[in-house]
């Protein structure tokens, strides 16, 4: 994943997790380790987010639909 291409939230999304991978790889602690997780869930939910929205959206009625 690269950020060319991606919405201005998806890159901060993006740092702040790249910024977490290196915080966790110097310093693999409880903390970093936390850090982490959260920038993951992040990332996850920024990416899911367009697809989510896509999938709820609401669909016409076709002829066969009406009552």
């Amino acid at each position: 994943m690269t950020r060319d291409g991606l919405a201005p939230r998806e890159r901060t999304v993006f740092r702040y997790f790249v910024d977490a991978v290196r915080a966790f790889a110097d310093d693999p602690g409880p903390a970093s380790l936390d850090h982490y997780l959260r920038a993951s869930l992040a990332l996850e939910e920024s990416r899911a987010a367009p697809q989510d929205r896509q999938q709820t959206a609401p669909v016409a009625a076709t002829g066969s639909d009406r009552a």
